[in-house]
């Protein structure tokens, strides 16, 4: 009995390790095509404009008007003629 004693631990300690391995991969793919998902709802990954208008009707010639704009997958906007860099002003995760 204490020759089996041994080989039975070190099956267990492996099928405990291997058990363990198998969920921690199935809960990472789960996890990752959870992101895939919602990276999809947000335009897969590539650059998208939502909104884009003047808070006033129109804008004339020399006037100034507030933008409103709102883009997906973006780390900067630039907008021309030139205004400058425009870093964004609500992250949503």
């Amino acid at each position: 009995m204490r020759r089996v004693l041994p080989y039975l631990t070190v099956v267990m300690l492996l099928s405990i390790g291997y058990t363990a391995l198998v969920f921690l991969s199935r809960r990472q793919a789960n996890q990752a095509e959870a992101g895939r998902k919602a990276l999809d709802q947000l335009g897969g990954g590539q650059l998208k404009i939502l909104n884009f208008y003047p808070t006033t009707g129109a804008v004339h010639r020399g006037n100034k008007a507030l933008i409103c704009f709102s883009v997906v997958s973006a780390q900067e906007v630039e907008i021309e003629p030139e205004i400058g860099s425009i870093p964004p002003s609500t992250v949503v995760k």
